[in-house]
C-alpha cells in the first residue's frame, strides 16, 4: 500500500471517529483495523496504530486551534485529515522560544527551497545529503555541517509529501525492530549495522 492510499484510509477513519457513540467507534476501529490487515498485513496495523496514536497524543496536548472554541463540538479528525493529504506536519503552538525559531527557519526554508530549485523531487536533496554526512564525518564539530543535513532533510521530506506524523509512527516501528536486532560490539568511526542471520550463523 503506497502513501496516498494509506493517508486516504486514515482520513476517512479520522472523519469518521467524530462520534459520541462509544460502541461505534469501537466497531469503526475494529473494521478500520481490519481494513488495514487486509491490505498490508501486520504493517499496516503498526502504521495504524502509531498514526492514531501519535494524533491522540497531539489533540491531547492542545496541537490544534480549532479545538479551543468548543471541545465538545469540535474533534481533531477535522483538522489531521487536510494536514495528512497535504503532506504537512500538524505540530503544537510550542511556547519555547527556540522551537518557534526552528519552525520558522523550516517555513523559509521550504519557501526559498521551492522558488530556487522549483516543484523537484526528493531525490537530489537525498543525494546532497549523503554527500554532505560524509563531510560532517570528517567535522563533526562543523555545525554549519548539521544545519546543511537538516536543510536537505526536510527538504527531502517534504518534496516527498511525507508528514512529521508519518515519520514519527515509522520511527516508533522501527525502533522496536532495532531493539530486537543483534548488534556487533561498537567501534568508534564505524558504521553501526545489524548482524543478519546469515552472518550468525557463519559465526557459529
Amino acid at each position: 500500500m503506497n502513501i496516498s492510499d494509506k493517508k486516504k484510509l486514515v482520513t476517512e477513519f479520522l472523519e469518521k471517529l467524530n462520534c459520541n457513540d462509544i460502541d461505534a467507534t469501537l466497531k469503526l476501529l475494529t473494521m478500520v483495523v481490519a481494513e488495514y490487515m487486509q491490505k498490508d498485513g501486520v504493517n499496516g496495523f503498526d502504521v495504524f496504530a502509531g498514526k492514531l496514536k501519535v494524533s491522540v497524543d497531539l489533540y491531547s496536548h492542545g496541537a490544534y486551534p480549532e479545538q479551543t472554541a468548543n471541545k465538545d463540538e469540535t474533534s481533531m479528525v477535522t483538522v489531521l485529515p487536510a494536514a495528512l493529504l497535504q503532506g504537512k506536519a500538524v505540530l503544537p503552538d510550542e511556547k519555547d522560544a527556540s522551537l518557534q525559531l526552528r519552525n520558522l527557519i523550516r517555513q523559509r526554508h521550504a519557501e526559498w527551497s521551492d522558488k530556487t530549485f522549483g516543484n523537484v523531487g526528493p531525490v537530489g536533496s537525498l543525494k546532497h545529503l549523503s554527500k554532505e554526512a560524509l563531510e560532517a564525518a570528517t567535522e563533526p564539530d562543523d555545525l554549519s555541517e548539521w544545519a546543511d543535513m537538516q536543510f536537505l532533510l526536510w527538504d527531502a521530506q517534504r518534496r516527498s509529501g511525507i508528514s512529521d506524523t508519518e515519520i514519527t509512527a515509522a520511527m516508533e516501528e522501527k525502533l522496536a525492530v532495532n531493539m530486537t536486532r543483534q548488534w556487533p560490539e561498537p567501534k568508534d568511526g564505524e558504521p553501526r549495522l545489524h548482524i543478519k542471520a546469515d552472518q550468525q550463523q557463519e559465526h557459529k
